[in-house]
């Protein structure tokens, strides 16, 4: 539960730096339920999701929040 409730907190800033360089309140919810697609201006409302919930399966680069997925870049410089 340690190593969860670390990694959330890593998330809750990626997302919220995320959403102060674009400008914007709507941050997406990552959560079982809401996959990315439910919109809230609350990151208390998206902590206490993904506490409850957990995150959807497979979200491991945050893509919706600002971070870039390099899985691809790097097959692209090996091609």
């Amino acid at each position: 539960m340690i190593i969860f409730c670390g990694e959330l907190d890593k998330f809750i800033k990626v997302a919220e730096n995320h959403a102060m360089n674009e400008r914007t309140k709507e941050i997406r919810c990552p959560c079982k339920t809401f996959k990315n697609h439910g919109i809230f201006h609350e990151m208390i409302t998206i902590r206490s999701h993904v506490m409850v919930q957990g995150f959807v399966a497979d979200y491991t680069v945050w893509t919706y929040h600002g971070e870039k997925d390099t899985s691809v870049d790097r097959l692209e410089g090996i091609m």
